[in-house]
């Protein structure tokens, strides 16, 4: 067995000595007594650590890159799930039609308002598909910024005017 060293025989009181004579020389960075307050101290230290955190300190963050990129994926599949179901529920209503009215051409007067109905319906279905694939394409958008899901909050809260008229996200501040 290895006899004890002298810091050990001496104490805990040897240390705190050496410590500050160390502190007082130089001995030790301000990074290596950042590491002491924080040992000493971890929720004072955190505390610091949040109420001085920024935007800029944020948009450095390798979680944000990766939860911005996921979010980003996530609605890049939701958008073409929606697409792909979308024109195929619109093909399924033409394929309905000409199924339906494949005995009837000789009664026109049935198949021109079925036909009228399905123009419409087709209309409404692609204008509401588009509305959510462009949705799904700004919130994607949106969520690779640092301040995520800005343009979203404001559409939200009806402060997107400006940036509607403009065709531009971004172009105004809050």
């Amino acid at each position: 067995r290895n006899p004890p060293s002298p810091v050990h025989r001496a104490g805990p009181r040897l240390c705190a000595v050496m410590f500050r004579t160390m502190v007082t020389r130089g001995a030790l960075s301000q990074r290596n007594l950042d590491i002491q307050s924080t040992l000493a101290n971890p929720i004072r230290h955190a505390k610091s650590k949040l109420q001085s955190y920024s935007m800029r300190d944020l948009g450095h963050s390798w979680v944000l890159v990766v939860l911005g990129l996921w979010h980003a994926y996530l609605f890049w599949i939701a958008g073409c799930v929606m697409l792909t179901m979308g024109a195929n529920e619109v093909v399924k209503m033409w394929i309905g039609l000409y199924e339906d009215a494949e005995g009837l051409y000789d009664k026109r007067v049935q198949v021109i308002p079925a036909f009228l109905v399905l123009v419409a319906k087709s209309w409404i279905w692609i204008s509401v598909l588009g509305e959510l694939v462009r949705f799904c394409f700004i919130l994607g958008r949106d969520a690779l910024r640092v301040d995520g899901f800005e343009a979203y909050r404001r559409t939200l809260l009806g402060l997107a005017a400006a940036e509607l008229r403009e065709g531009a996200l971004y172009s105004s501040s809050w």
